[in-house]
């Protein structure tokens, strides 16, 4: 796909910058959640910035399969991109961060179990938030990454659509009744409080069913002839139904419209909404390293005091500007050159949308 055809890095982008803006608010120490969350109480920021990234790589990676001649060529794509820079991240927190801002001596810090286990994130499955005596005295301690939650439920979409994909039959059909088999499952799901978004409900919890189904519209998007059906009209359907959703109360319908409507709006936006700035080729994708380094940096800023000495706007301004740094690094010195690693048997097939 020809990027400059699409808004899909800015809106990636964006999803990251959500993600962090709304992290200022609880490591920051504020009394309150983001503005979004505080009006409509559906969402938070953080929360439409996960569901765009669902949202987008649902179609990417749904296209990227069908470009790929082989299951490995797949598995290969979808490892250089994810771990290269997931790896890098964890190993400057546990080895540089981690020593330099731990309350223990070095020696206790690297003996300590938690040091160890804190290597198991880099695995993007079994996700550990703790590094010894790090950020221990921030207001909202302990945590080195929170922003790494669902890196495990985008690794199950990836496994969903490759087991999908090697099953016999359309895997158009396929996709959309894995979409059809969500959505009921989010209609029949039990709201909060009476069950935490973290519970399990026939066997998968709240975010397996919202990230997926949204990753699965995506994916839909990509193989059905959705992709010219996503038109004027569309757009103002789920515009409509997200506004709606927005002004109804609490309850099952108001979830499901507003889980579906958002990723109509999102593929809208990057396929169709035209006249918005590019993010400039040759500087490549920084939404991964965005992500990844987001949540470090303004834990370091908090430790730091930087909230109660300059404020929370800067504290936002800085986050953002240093974090941009660490992914632009993260992007040149690791992404790009592990994107730049081919798998020996790759080959490219031509893209069939009726797959």
């Amino acid at each position: 796909m020809d990027r400059s055809q699409n808004n899909f890095d800015l809106l990636r982008l964006f999803a990251a910058w959500l993600v962090l803006f709304n992290h200022c608010y609880p490591l920051s120490g504020a009394p309150h959640s983001d503005p979004y969350a505080m009006q409509f109480g559906i969402d938070t920021l953080g929360g439409v910035g996960v569901s765009i990234f669902f949202t987008l790589s649902g179609y990417l990676v749904t296209l990227s399969y069908q470009r790929t001649a082989s299951v490995a060529d797949f598995v290969w794509r979808r490892v250089r991109r994810i771990y290269p820079a997931l790896i890098f991240c964890i190993g400057l927190c546990a080895f540089l961060l981690g020593p330099l801002l731990s309350t223990l001596s070095t020696s206790d810090y690297f003996n300590n179990p938690q040091t160890l286990h804190y290597l198991y994130t880099a695995t993007a499955w079994k996700i550990q938030y703790v590094l010894p005596g790090v950020f221990a005295d921030t207001p909202l301690p302990h945590a080195v990454n929170g922003s790494l939650w669902s890196l495990p439920y985008e690794i199950a979409c990836y496994l969903t659509l490759l087991v999908i994909a090697i099953c016999p039959g359309s895997l158009k059909w396929k996709a959309l009744a894995a979409a059809l088999v969500l959505l009921v499952w989010l209609i029949m799901r039990p709201l909060p409080p009476a069950t935490s978004p973290f519970e399990s409900f026939g066997g998968i919890d709240y975010y397996t069913t919202k990230l997926g189904l949204q990753f699965a519209l995506g994916a839909c998007v990509a193989l059905w002839p959705m992709r010219r059906l996503v038109n004027v009209f569309v757009t103002i359907v789920a515009v409509l139904g997200f506004l709606i959703a927005l002004s109804l109360p609490h309850s099952t319908g108001r979830d499901v419209l507003y889980i579906l409507s958002l990723p109509i709006l999102v593929l809208a936006i990057g396929l169709h909404l035209h006249g918005m700035p590019k993010w400039p080729s040759r500087l490549g994708d920084w939404s991964y390293g965005l992500f990844l380094w987001g949540f470090p940096v303004q834990q370091v800023l908090a430790q730091r005091g930087f909230v109660s000495e300059f404020g929370f706007a800067p504290y936002v301004l800085a986050s953002s500007i240093i974090s941009l740094l660490m992914a632009a690094l993260s992007w040149f010195l690791v992404e790009k050159r592990a994107n730049a690693l081919a798998w020996p048997f790759a080959q490219t097939k031509q893209l069939n949308p009726a797959n």
